[in-house]
Order: structure tokens, then sequence, then C-alpha cells
């Protein structure tokens, strides 16, 4: 599927893309609720298992 030409964005250098990348998937991977832990945020999931223990 293609995205439309205007959801395209550029980049001013190969750095900022990199960085906004590394943040993307920071936020997703710890901050963003995932339906596979319950609805809960990676770092709230690992903080239940501990108090859980």
């Amino acid at each position: 599927m293609q995205k439309p030409l205007e959801s395209i964005k550029i980049f001013e250098s190969f750095k900022k893309l990199e960085y906004l990348s590394f943040d993307y998937v920071n936020r997703y991977n710890n901050l963003m609720f995932h339906g596979s832990l319950n609805y809960l945020t990676p770092v709230r999931y690992r903080i239940s298992i501990i108090l859980d223990e």
C-alpha cells in the first residue's frame, strides 16, 4: 500500500532521521499500551511482574 505524497517527510540529515527513529522505537517499546501485555505499557507490565513476585 502506498502512502499519499504529503505523508512523505524529507529529513535535513541522517542524524535527524536516526534520532527520530530511535525516539519513536523507544516510545513504542516503553511507553505505548500493548494488547499482548493486558493493555499495559511495557514499563508498567515489568513493574507488575516484579510486584507480584
